[in-house]
């Protein structure tokens, strides 16, 4: 059991912050009644670092880290913000604040910034203090033994994405630092050709790493080429999560769903969100599933994120992500799901 020092902060303190600064920041964002008394490590996220932090007096918030070289996508990272094609980078509080604010005036349910550190002064990284949900996440509820409460949260996500993608522009990509629409005008290609050529470098490092064969990596670009080539031009792009899986929504105790992780949300096709909603969400049919998708960009997708996700697993098992049971069953599950298509 951890001791606590004269100024009631544990003495185990692990939290890249010092307590007397994580107390300012909360001071500031809430007043002069709050002191920490202790930041727990929530888990250490592919993209960022997640701390649960609890005050003197009970209350608890988030506190989320930014640091780049606590990222496990690193140099993808740092290639996409180099890219000059419009390539979209996840990562980074400016998106999470961005993407949060347009969200929040949109009436999609997420948790409330307190407050924002991106000064960089005091630390190499940049911080945000966000409200807790106490619930927990999605997973649990997709199997719930009451049917009632499958009903209330799993529909709740229902409306709550109903009203996300309810949001059309005619141009796709994030929105600015500054939380402005993106602008077709330099738009040179379609949004699916970036997708397209992510999916053909990941199938060559799956193919360089010995996870596939040279014959079933030239089966699987041309079978990318020959659907991605029945893909009907359009403009009209949805406001989209872009990674939604159960651990990016918490449910509070009232069973509301909240989106989190948002950071790579933009405009884009609706599509390449419900593709990934589908193996991902146990009840997708029944819950998430819409009519009015177009299967050819369905089909498409969804192999581009077996792809990825075999990629992203194995990268998380190479660069040592702690969870190696979690990375692995990320990495043999999607590169199954990958080799089915042939």
């Amino acid at each position: 059991m951890s001791e606590r020092g004269n100024n009631g902060v544990r003495s185990d303190w692990s939290c890249p912050i010092r307590p007397e600064n994580l107390t300012s920041e909360v001071r500031r964002a809430l007043g002069n009644e709050f002191a920490v008394a202790d930041a727990v490590n929530m888990h250490g996220g592919a993209q960022k670092v997640v701390y649960r932090v609890r005050t003197v007096n009970g209350f608890t918030l988030m506190l989320y880290i930014w640091d780049i070289s606590h990222n496990y996508f690193q140099a993808e990272v740092e290639e996409a913000a180099a890219e000059e094609n419009g390539g979209q980078r996840s990562f980074g509080a400016e998106l999470f604040r961005s993407n949060n604010r347009f969200m929040r005036e949109h009436g999609i349910r997420t948790p409330a910034i307190y407050a924002m550190n991106t000064s960089q002064e005091q630390y190499s990284f940049d911080y945000a203090l966000v409200e807790y949900i106490g619930g927990g996440d999605l997973e649990p509820y997709m199997n719930h033994p009451s049917e009632a409460v499958r009903d209330q949260v799993l529909g709740g996500c229902r409306e709550l994405l109903g009203k996300l993608h309810q949001i059309r522009h005619t141009s796709w990509g994030p929105l600015t630092a500054g939380g402005r629409l993106p602008d077709g005008d330099g738009q040179r290609v379609s949004c699916e050709a970036g997708i397209h050529d992510n999916a053909i470098r990941n199938l060559a490092f799956l193919a360089q790493e010995t996870k596939l064969s040279q014959l079933k990596q030239g089966r699987l670009e041309e079978l990318l080429e020959r659907i991605r080539a029945g893909i009907v031009p359009r403009a009209d792009y949805r406001f989209i999560h872009s990674e939604l899986g159960p651990d990016h929504i918490l449910v509070n105790e009232q069973l509301e769903p909240y989106l989190i992780d948002i950071e790579g949300a933009a405009f884009f096709d609706q599509e390449y969100e419900h593709s990934f909603l589908q193996f991902r969400f146990a009840g997708y049919e029944r819950y998430l599933a819409r009519e009015d998708l177009d299967p050819v960009r369905m089909r498409f997708y969804k192999l581009c994120h077996h792809i990825s996700c075999a990629t992203g697993g194995l990268k998380l098992l190479q660069r040592g992500f702690p969870n190696r049971e979690l990375a692995n069953a990320i990495m043999s599950s999607n590169l199954s799901q990958t080799l089915s298509y042939l």
